[in-house]
């Protein structure tokens, strides 16, 4: 998953769907890509308008350090309850509902690999869709296939919740 061009969360381990929520400006645009795709996308995409910022030419964007990631390892409470958040700098935090007995493992890259944390318990754990805003389509990733369907979309600043499976970078 991209949040815009200077955040990048990627599901490295684990073997079941969990649920990952993003509070971010709506100004943002967040991604979902393949992982195996996801390096191509950013080379293509950074410094345009699908990535949001950085924005500019490439001697602007040369002076940005490279995305780092850092791996953190998340440990369950179940699907309705956050059991962490991973805090991407200045870009705001994502949420992750982990199914009970699993732990799951998160790659999250920011620039210079600075800026980027774990929260343990969640800030939010138990938020919960509470005012349906608008339908919007989004484009869900499983282990078989891509597809789009239906979503409903609830506003804490800006919360989306996706299904995600293993080995796919997740956004939405």
């Amino acid at each position: 998953m991209f949040v815009s061009g200077l955040g990048r969360l990627d599901y490295i381990q684990g073997e079941k769907s969990i649920v990952v929520t993003v509070h971010t400006s709506s100004m943002l645009p967040v991604h979902i890509v393949k992982s195996e795709e996801a390096d191509t996308f950013y080379k293509e995409n950074v410094g345009t308008d699908i990535l949001g910022v950085p924005l500019g030419d490439g001697e602007r964007l040369s002076a940005l350090p490279p995305l780092v990631g850092k791996e953190y390892y998340l440990n369950a409470i179940d699907m309705k309850t956050a059991s962490a958040d991973i805090q991407l700098s200045s870009l705001g935090w994502v949420s992750f509902c982990i199914p009970r007995g699993l732990t799951v493992g998160i790659k999250a890259y920011v620039p210079g690999g600075k800026g980027v944390s774990i929260r343990e318990p969640a800030l939010l754990p138990s938020a919960k869709v509470s005012v349906v805003l608008e339908f919007v389509e989004m484009l869900c990733i499983n282990s078989r296939s891509l597809y789009r369907s239906r979503t409903t979309v609830s506003y804490i600043n800006r919360k989306f919740e996706v299904n995600i499976d293993k080995h796919d970078s997740f956004s939405s």
